[in-house]
């Protein structure tokens, strides 16, 4: 996937070019060509000062089996983030998803109401600690687990099958 991903992005992102070959890319420009596109693309500066103040609320999430972007560059942004405000938990969470892939998909539980959680964080100030995620199979649900907010994790008590949301509680390493 990251090999797809990866020639997918220099074809129409960087080069706009379909037929771009990576086997003819001469590497020792790889930079200078994406130079332009990160640009764009790269989400690493950690001062959300301006969006703070203007009463902006954000929740990020990732899949930890995601192959395009790993989990971990979220964790590192979100804790600079934490780091150059340390009210940023008023405005800011990240919430963790394992065995889910980029967008979804996977064999964890992929599916979680973010625009009711947002919603109710903007307009009642009720900010998500947990949220529960769903994994559904031909339209049933087949899990069902607690996402906690970074850093707590949903840690399983050791009861049950693991598909119960009830059989996990978030601790905070």
């Amino acid at each position: 996937l990251q090999f797809a991903f990866g020639t997918e992005l220099f074809k129409y992102i960087f080069f706009d070019d379909p037929d771009w070959a990576y086997a003819a890319y001469d590497f020792d420009n790889w930079e200078s060509d994406t130079r332009a596109g990160g640009a764009i693309l790269d989400a690493t500066d950690p001062d959300l000062t301006h969006f703070n103040v203007a009463g902006g609320k954000i929740i990020y999430w990732s899949g930890w089996t995601d192959a395009a972007l790993t989990a971990l560059g979220i964790i590192d942004y979100f804790e600079d983030v934490q780091k150059q405000n340390t009210h940023a938990t008023d405005f800011t969470r990240l919430f963790l998803m394992p065995g889910v892939h980029h967008c979804g998909g996977g064999p964890g539980p992929d599916a979680a109401d973010w625009l009711t959680a947002i919603q109710a964080w903007v307009e009642e100030n009720r900010a998500p600690d947990t949220l529960l995620a769903t994994k559904r199979q031909q339209g049933k649900v087949i899990m069902q687990r607690p996402l906690c907010a970074y850093p707590a994790r949903a840690v399983f008590l050791g009861e049950g099958d693991g598909t119960e949301p009830d059989q996990f509680r978030c601790e905070t390493p």
